[in-house]
């Protein structure tokens, strides 16, 4: 094994573990400024966004025609764009249909998306469709935790011959 191959394996440990704060970091932070994170769970707004993508909402931008806007239906988050809007309700079409929803009360608007991260959520879809999934990413990533730092011996490099 060259040195080169070597240095790569904790190199890929320490990209993981960068990606994962860097995602706390963002969920936090976007807490604390009173946003949400929320994943597509459909794609009744493709291509405009595809299950798995995750939106950003903002709770005081007020919806308005052409804005991407998540309504809360009975507990069941929807997100779609808005067609109309008047002080008491707010009609929704998805991009990908050609039919607009029933209204919904206004009050029922959680926010307006203002950032999209793309397929960031997948894995929240996979989770929610096969219930071992959570298992096996777990798995993978302590894998690749533990073997980061692993060195093979090279019985063929003098340097590395055992007395």
């Amino acid at each position: 094994m060259t040195a080169v191959g070597t240095a790569r394996r904790p190199l890929a440990g320490l990209a993981l573990l960068a990606v994962a704060a860097t995602v706390t970091v963002a969920a936090i932070a976007a807490a604390t400024a009173g946003l949400h994170a929320l994943v597509v769970t459909s794609s009744s707004m493709a291509p405009t966004l595809d299950a798995g993508d995750v939106v950003i909402v903002d709770p005081a931008v007020p919806p308005a025609p052409g804005a991407i806007v998540v309504v809360d239906r009975s507990g069941h988050r929807v997100t779609h764009r808005v067609v109309t809007v008047n002080s008491s309700d707010v009609v929704l079409r998805g991009d990908a249909t050609s039919v607009t929803d029933p209204p919904d009360p206004a009050y029922a608007v959680v926010g307006t998306v203002i950032r999209v991260v793309p397929a960031v959520g997948l894995p929240a879809i996979a989770a929610r469709d096969h219930p071992w999934t959570p298992a096996v990413v777990a798995a993978v990533i302590a894998g690749a935790i533990l073997t980061a730092g692993y060195r093979r011996h090279d019985a063929s490099n003098p340097s590395e011959r055992r007395p």
